[in-house]
């Protein structure tokens, strides 16, 4: 019986020790752990390694990249460099004046152009000379060739069409089958370049005279297409756009002028 009851004894107490050492096994396990996973934790950066993190401290840190140029930003000028010098004629090729004597002919002997009297030819010994057909005057600004009677105002033969009409060179006081982004209103005083309306159609390089009136009975319209003082026989009469023509002739500030009608 004693027997017995030591022996349960030896049991309880193994079993008791065995419990201890696990419970003690599990302790330690979990202190390692937790130590384990405290040492792979990154420390913070410090004051000393911190980099610039906005653009303009990246811009003023040594050795950062450049900041890419602004596409809309002019070049730099290099030193001692100078803009180019704006052509000295105008979009319509005619050289600009102020009065009459900042123009004159490309060439004393052979006139051909009105240019700007500083570009012109100084006048020397012609071996073959021709008298210009006209004047060189300047003109609303710009340096023109005004025709006088002698001149034909057929310079080139070509066929031309309205529209497109005819492209004139004022300089030249020529006309040439073309679209004219700088066309004059029709029947203005001064230079006008039309396509005839008769065969064969050809671009007309002609000058209009100022026509002076004091109402609309004073002004009519030619056969050519431009202003004219109204003959007696028509004195009277009613202009009737569109049927007697496409361009009304009215009386504009003490000249007379051409309307188109909407025909």
């Amino acid at each position: 019986m004693r027997s017995k009851l030591l022996s349960r004894g030896d049991r309880w107490y193994t079993s008791a020790v065995n419990r201890s050492a696990f419970l003690v096994s599990l302790t330690t396990l979990a202190s390692l752990t937790i130590v384990a996973c405290s040492n792979s934790a990154p420390s913070p950066p410090s004051a000393a390694t911190a980099t610039a993190t906005t653009p303009a401290e990246a811009a003023a840190t040594p050795g950062s990249s450049a900041a890419s140029p602004d596409p809309g930003a002019s070049p730099p000028t290099e030193p001692g460099a100078t803009p180019s010098a704006a052509s000295s004629e105008g979009a319509s090729g005619a050289a600009p004046c102020a009065k009459d004597s900042d123009c004159a002919w490309d060439d004393p002997c052979l006139p051909k152009r009105c240019v700007a009297a500083a570009s012109a030819a100084p006048p020397t010994g012609c071996d073959k000379s021709t008298p210009p057909e006209g004047t060189c005057v300047c003109f609303d600004r710009q340096c023109a060739y005004r025709p006088d009677a002698r001149r034909s105002p057929v310079s080139v033969e070509a066929a031309c069409t309205s529209p497109p009409d005819c492209l004139m060179d004022v300089a030249a006081g020529t006309c040439a089958p073309g679209d004219d982004p700088d066309v004059r209103p029709p029947g203005r005083p001064g230079p006008r370049c039309r396509c005839d309306s008769h065969e064969p159609r050809r671009c007309h390089y002609v000058w209009i005279d100022p026509v002076p009136c004091a109402s609309d009975d004073d002004c009519w319209v030619s056969d050519a297409g431009s202003p004219i003082a109204r003959p007696k026989k028509v004195r009277g009469k009613r202009f009737r756009p569109c049927k007697d023509g496409e361009n009304v002739p009215v009386c504009d500030s003490g000249t007379c002028i051409l309307r188109g009608a909407s025909c």
